[in-house]
């Protein structure tokens, strides 16, 4: 009965669990690496450093220069938190999805691969 019971778990809620539990680490990692908040602020400044565009014409173009170079430093940076973001979703993406289509071939292989060792 027990076995029985273990089976109708496996197939049933004990995939679906699986499957929730990656989508779970999914959504996680994706707030960890505040996926939304980067694409928000793809070309917002670095670190919010903006100068101002006061004064002269030179102090002015000056300021511009400096702005674009920080939007720029503020855009390489987030690209390159969103790729390693990407990276790290892509590979518990095909990690789960191994892990589900191999999730109902478990026990059959744990049976399998208990008469092989009797055999030898």
């Amino acid at each position: 009965m027990l076995f029985v019971s273990w089976l109708s778990w496996w197939y049933t809620r004990g995939w679906s669990s699986v499957a929730t539990g990656i989508r779970a680490r999914l959504v996680r990692l994706s707030q960890n690496f505040s996926v939304g908040l980067l694409l928000q602020t793809l070309f917002a400044p670095w670190r919010r450093i903006v100068t101002s565009s006061s004064g002269s014409m030179s102090q002015r173009l000056r300021a511009s220069v400096d702005n674009t170079v920080s939007r720029f430093v503020g855009l390489a940076v987030r690209l390159l938190a969103l790729l390693a973001a990407f990276v790290a979703m892509l590979g518990i993406g095909l990690g789960g999805g191994i892990l589900i289509l191999a999730w109902p071939f478990v026990p059959v292989a744990g049976v399998i691969l208990i008469f092989v060792g009797i055999s030898k």
